[in-house]
């Protein structure tokens, strides 16, 4: 479970690029809602809700398992914050 806590506190490792981590982070929050909004669903605004729901709650529970694994607060992988 630690290796998705990781992998989803850092976005998919987008927080392990050498520049501007958080940058990069952010563009791929940018792309999964690009996603959402190109399927064009008649549920769109319904999805987005419980997509901002899910992700809020799984961010909480892996970024506080990454912060465990990382050994600190605040981490530079970390693109959650």
């Amino acid at each position: 479970m630690t290796r998705l806590a990781v992998f989803l506190a850092t976005a998919g490792y987008s927080g392990y690029f050498p520049i501007a981590p958080g940058t990069v982070g952010s563009a791929v929050g940018v792309a999964v809602y690009g996603l959402l909004r190109w399927s064009q669903s008649p549920l769109a605004p319904l999805t987005e809700v419980v997509v901002i729901a899910a992700l809020f709650a799984g961010g909480v529970w892996a970024a506080t398992t990454a912060e465990r694994y990382f050994s600190g607060i605040e981490p530079r992988p970390i693109v959650l914050y």
